[in-house]
């Protein structure tokens, strides 16, 4: 099984540390990380024999085919992304200053929420109950590719009635 843990194209301190806890929890998965560290020293946080550790990459689409499992941060486009491509999500909240969003609530049982001293019981969970969560994943793709149409179709009704 694979799992990419990202942040975003920054790569904050406890995503990181999300990462590396979990390198050392288990040795049962392929753990990829994503993004580029917001200060160079977090880099010595990274134990590149048990994480693939990519850096930023432009190409992140590419491997959303091959990951089972994505874990990020509460916030960002990155969230759509990765359920619009039918992916289960655990996601870490507070790692970006300390900020929640609740992610979890809007795309209810395709997130799990956890906070990252919980992560590794969080991933674990999801795996043991990945048939539900990624059934709950396919479910909410499909509205999130439709929401282009919808919401392309609410700026034409405002914006498009000018003669």
């Amino acid at each position: 099984k694979n799992i990419l843990f990202s942040s975003g194209s920054s790569l904050f301190k406890g995503m990181i540390e999300a990462c590396s806890n979990f390198s050392e929890f288990s040795d049962e998965y392929n753990l990829l990380l994503v993004g580029h560290p917001l200060h160079d020293e977090y880099l010595d946080l990274i134990n590149e024999d048990k994480i693939i550790f990519l850096g930023y990459i432009d190409w992140l689409n590419h491997i959303f085919d091959f990951i089972d499992l994505a874990v990020l941060t509460d916030d960002g486009v990155m969230v759509e992304e990765v359920i619009a491509c039918k992916i289960p999500i655990v996601t870490v909240t507070k790692v970006k200053w300390g900020r929640y969003h609740n992610i979890a609530g809007i795309y209810e049982g395709a997130i799990l929420e956890t906070d990252s001293s919980n992560a590794n019981e969080t991933i674990i969970n999801a795996f043991e109950n990945y048939d539900s969560i990624k059934n709950s994943a396919d479910r909410y793709s499909d509205e999130v590719l439709a929401s282009k149409d919808i919401l392309a179709k609410k700026i034409i009704d405002i914006c498009g009635k000018s003669s």
